[in-house]
């Protein structure tokens, strides 16, 4: 993901409920630009994922799917 990712960051969280900030994405890519990933089905962007490592340890946050494009495999 972008900055230019940011409208869509704020729209699938407001949908989804998350309680997120435009700071909160904005952090995600400054401490981990390589680690955030848009998903897209058919050309049009679906959902998100967040990763990152502490030491020698992985961790996935923050995966979010638009609510209907759930229960489709998208993020499984």
């Amino acid at each position: 993901m972008t900055p230019e990712d940011e409208d869509f960051f704020l729209e699938l969280i407001d949908l989804t409920g998350w309680g997120n900030t435009a700071a909160d994405f904005r952090r995600m890519l400054y401490y981990e630009p390589g680690g955030c990933f848009k998903a897209s089905a058919d050309g049009v962007d679906v959902g998100m994922v967040g990763s990152t490592r502490y030491g020698s340890v992985g961790w996935i946050g923050n995966l979010v799917v638009h609510p209907g494009h759930r229960e489709g495999g998208i993020g499984a």
